[in-house]
């Protein structure tokens, strides 16, 4: 599934994970899967608990939140 990551660039976001995460924070960066060693798009989110860079396949949902 495609999320259109880049879309969610430098947005307060909401990104619940495949293992029950949910993380709130600044999606601040976004890499293209042919920049990625996994293959997949990856977006940097920053949160209150530190800064993550997550993989496209690991994102069960993603929305801006204001």
């Amino acid at each position: 599934m495609s999320f259109k990551l880049w879309e969610f660039e430098y947005k307060q976001v909401e990104m619940r994970l495949d293992n029950g995460k949910i993380l709130k924070g600044t999606a601040f960066d976004f890499d293209d899967k042919e920049d990625n060693d996994s293959g997949y798009d990856s977006i940097s989110i920053k949160t209150a608990g530190g800064t993550f860079d997550i993989d496209e396949n690991r994102i069960v949902s993603i929305k801006e939140i204001k």
